[in-house]
């Protein structure tokens, strides 16, 4: 028995799957108006995001972009393609 709607990972996220690699990610800011977005984000973008939402400077080099023009315009596409690694030697892998 699965409460999920992502299949089944009773044993953890072992798999290199889209469904497996997908977390919500929420972000909410003063002044931003309440939206859905389809983009794809990584993680690594969480950091320079809040760095720009807070008018910080950004040391360079650094990791991931600012999600705040999505932000602005939900509709907008800030990246082609979503990074994820997989280590096949792990308990499930082969």
């Amino acid at each position: 028995f699965h409460l999920g709607e992502h299949g089944n990972f009773a044993w953890g996220k072992s798999w290199n799957t889209e469904q497996a690699n997908q977390c919500p990610l929420m972000i909410a800011a003063p002044e931003i108006a309440p939206a859905e977005c389809n983009s794809l984000v990584e993680l690594v973008d969480i950091y320079p995001t809040l760095l720009a939402l807070l008018e910080l400077p950004v040391e360079e080099p650094i990791d991931g972009i600012s999600l705040v023009p999505l932000l602005e315009d939900p509709q907008r596409t800030v990246k082609p393609a979503a990074f994820s690694e997989y280590r096949t030697n792990s308990r499930h892998g082969g």
